[in-house]
């Protein structure tokens, strides 16, 4: 089993509350991605958020890039 360095989600377990047939895509987010993704929260935003929360808004911004979905006027 690969191990991970953000807690809380990973490859160990599948919560009780999660019910993947009502989920209409997965986005992937490395380690990589979510600590950096989390340091630039701090950077850009002041909020000290964990891991967890830099995988939930890389996986947010990667969906968007991925759907072209972003707004190209600002």
């Amino acid at each position: 089993m690969p191990s991970y360095k953000v807690e809380g989600i990973g490859y160990d377990f599948i919560p009780a509350n999660c019910h993947r047939d009502i989920i209409d895509e997965w986005v992937k987010i490395n380690d990589h991605e979510s600590l950096n993704m989390s340091r630039e929260i701090l950077k850009k935003e002041g909020m000290l958020v964990g891991g967890s929360a830099g995988s939930a808004l890389a996986g947010c911004l990667k969906y968007i890039k991925q759907n072209n979905l972003q707004d190209n006027e600002n």
